[in-house]
């Protein structure tokens, strides 16, 4: 019987993989500056609308271009401040 067990020392691959909509951008962007800010960069980056954004902003290493933290946010008003 054989199995499909991956080699020891096989290379692992991962993708940062980034959805796009309103908050999901803010919150995507949260992530991009966490990453940076820990010096994690990953080969594959992936992203639609808002993600592909941030996703530009990941690879050129521009932090300063995503979206800043959301300082104040109260969704019984449906009011969202950056």
């Amino acid at each position: 019987m054989t199995t499909n067990k991956p080699a020891i020392n096989q290379p692992q691959k991962a993708a940062l993989i980034l959805e796009g909509g309103g908050l999901r951008g803010v919150y995507g962007s949260g992530v991009i500056r966490y990453l940076m800010a820990q010096n994690i960069y990953l080969p594959y980056v992936i992203g639609v609308s808002s993600g592909a954004c941030n996703g530009s902003n990941y690879v050129s290493r521009q932090i300063e271009h995503t979206v800043p933290r959301t300082q104040n946010s109260n969704p019984q008003h449906g009011q969202t401040y950056l």
